[in-house]
């Protein structure tokens, strides 16, 4: 069998060939060759290793290949039930498309942040954020091997934290075991680290995908969100503030407007309470509050300060003259205003 890859356009439609492999290898695992049963089997080469029996899709280990690209490859195989024969399907990643989408992801976030994917089995990175060369020479770098602080860094904190063992992939696949175990149902393991003069947050998250152990690795800058987070707190003081401010500045004015209609309300109150109707009656006084309820308790008020006058006022008429001859026998107060008195027209 004879493998090729081409090179596509955004449609699909392949531009030109990249590769033919011929290669029949030795018919062994160790050497498969083109031949993708053997090198995608149980301890094949790829690192798929598919169980034929139960598994039909798997990833590849990542791996080097046509310009010094980084490749994750996945393979899906059927038979066909007629004939027998197996047929393979295969999509390859480029890891650098999954840095790429790492860097857009966290280029929102305001404050430093560090972010990786690194494979447990092989210790190799998937994806990163940070710029450092995964390659030397054609050659994949393990974790130990980037040049990158946060790496390093994590690195030394897997180290520390399972102690000594026989190889990096060990020692990750502690790492995922470990998270397995004692943070059951969310998978993550939060570590406090100091580096330079900075305060960092390390979470660790632990992910099986298509058989692969997986470990999330996020950096965040614990000094600079505290930072931004009292920046926001003076502004938000500073807006809660003004807004306080106008509600006082609105009670009082509303609290000064409503005194003003009371004492209104007061003053006729008082004129009623003299007996100087006429002057609370008057067009002054009459003048109702815009507000509805002092409006209705004015007009309730006035109506019955006109009933209370005309009774007054008959009243004065009725007692003017009491039985034979015109003497006056009732004299009401002086203090009582009626408005213009009747003129005296008294008869003999």
């Amino acid at each position: 069998m004879t493998l090729y890859t081409f090179e596509c356009d955004p449609t699909g439609t392949p531009t030109r060939l990249l590769v033919s492999n011929t290669d029949a290898g030795n018919g062994t695992i160790a050497n498969p060759g083109n031949n993708n049963t053997l090198g995608n089997t149980v301890g094949g080469s790829v690192g798929v290793d598919l169980n034929y029996t139960k598994d039909s899709f798997g990833f590849t280990d990542v791996y080097v290949w046509a310009n010094s690209n980084i490749f994750k490859s996945s393979y899906y195989f059927v038979t066909n039930q007629v004939t027998g024969e197996k047929v393979t399907f295969g999509n390859d990643w480029t890891l650098s498309f999954l840095s790429n989408k790492i860097r857009q992801i966290i280029s929102i976030v305001s404050f430093p942040i560090f972010a990786a994917v690194i494979e447990c089995n092989t210790g190799y990175i998937l994806g990163t954020s940070s710029f450092a060369p995964l390659l030397l020479d054609d050659q994949l770098l393990t974790l130990p091997q980037v040049n990158d602080v946060y790496l390093q860094d994590f690195y030394a904190v897997v180290s520390s934290k399972f102690g000594p063992v026989q190889n990096l992939s060990q020692s990750l696949n502690n790492a995922a075991q470990f998270i397995h175990v004692n943070f059951p149902g969310t998978e993550n393991w939060f570590v406090d680290r100091k580096m330079g003069t900075s305060n960092w947050k390390v979470g660790v998250n632990s992910c099986t995908i298509t058989g692969k152990q997986l470990l999330f690795v996020i950096y965040m800058n614990v000094d600079s969100v505290e930072e931004q987070l009292n920046k926001l707190s003076v502004i938000t003081g500073d807006i809660m503030a003004g807004i306080i401010t106008v509600f006082v500045l609105i009670g009082i004015g509303f609290a000064l407007v409503i005194s003003r209609q009371l004492l209104a309300v007061v003053t006729q109150i008082k004129l009623a309470q003299d007996l100087k109707l006429d002057d609370m009656l008057n067009e002054e006084h009459e003048r109702y509050s815009f507000i509805f309820e002092l409006a209705e308790l004015q007009k309730a008020f006035n109506g019955m300060m006109f009933v209370f006058k005309d009774f007054l006022k008959r009243n004065h008429q009725m007692t003017r003259r009491v039985g034979p001859g015109n003497s006056e026998a009732v004299k009401p107060s002086d203090n009582i205003n009626f408005g213009s008195k009747p003129t005296n027209n008294s008869s003999n």
